[in-house]
């Protein structure tokens, strides 16, 4: 399956996809970016504090 595939018609923000899921893709960790976007398609775009 391909990146645009996996993103389908409604795009995440690029903010999610420079943050964790970029560093997935990166790292060549495919599941690990499939599992990423599920949770951001159930839970949204999160803004979470550093040293939480």
């Amino acid at each position: 399956m391909t990146l645009l595939q996996l993103i389908g018609d409604e795009p995440p923000p690029k903010a999610w996809v420079r943050g964790r899921p970029l560093q997935l893709l990166l790292q060549r960790d495919f599941a690990g970016f499939e599992d990423a976007l599920n949770d951001y398609r159930e839970r949204g775009f999160r803004i979470r504090k550093r040293g939480s």
